[in-house]
């Protein structure tokens, strides 16, 4: 067993993942984490500033003392069982109950955030639809099963359906892609295409 044993409903409340937090510089991770199994290092760079430690993934800022963009927890469609090793016997995660196929409305009912303060957004790209929740600062990314889709046009599906008839089919086939931990001052690029809804909102159109 690694020697860290952290908590996701505590990782989904306050976007810190044990020892791990989106306030640490390069240097920090490092003295925690050691050095990574393997990293993305540009040919206009000299430090190494994306890191890779099993499901765990790094993005550190270009300017010393290289402060963290983000983290996130990589295949989180293989979550499964009681617990997940992160990074190899050093940090694991107690899974309190959620897995790979808990659904969008499951996150937003378990107590784990206020819905209202919870923003659900979905998109179409090309014949995919993409799903995410967020919240402070922890965004969970969902891939959606569209071969209900028979002309394979997300788009169309989208534009053409009511909110409530969206909710109801796309909430039931989504499945866990990825689960990102942000810092305050990254500033991440919305769609300007896509729909944003409350969690609150989001679960009044399920149960309607």
């Amino acid at each position: 067993m690694p020697n860290v044993l952290a908590s996701f409903r505590q990782f989904l409340k306050t976007g810190c993942l044990g020892p791990l937090s989106t306030d640490m510089t390069l240097m920090d991770v490092a003295r925690i984490l050691r050095g990574p199994d393997d990293f993305v290092l540009s040919s206009d760079r000299v430090v190494p500033l994306y890191w890779c430690y099993n499901k765990l993934e790094i993005s550190f800022a270009q300017d010393a003392p290289h402060r963290m963009e983000w983290f996130q927890i990589e295949h989180a469609d293989d979550l499964e069982g009681d617990f997940e090793v992160i990074v190899d016997d050093m940090l694991a995660m107690t899974l309190d109950g959620f897995d790979a196929a808990t659904k969008p409305s499951e996150f937003l009912i378990r107590d784990v955030w206020v819905p209202t303060d919870t923003i659900v957004t979905w998109r179409a790209m090309n014949d995919d639809i993409l799903l995410s929740i967020k919240s402070g600062s922890v965004q969970i990314y969902f891939r959606v099963d569209t071969d209900f889709l028979q002309d394979g046009d997300a788009g169309n599906y989208l534009s053409s359906n009511t909110l409530e008839n969206v909710v109801r089919t796309v909430d039931c086939r989504t499945k866990l892609d990825s689960i990102y931990s942000y810092s305050s001052s990254y500033e991440d690029c919305n769609a300007s295409d896509a729909t944003r809804i409350d969690g609150a909102t989001y679960l009044a159109a399920l149960n309607r």
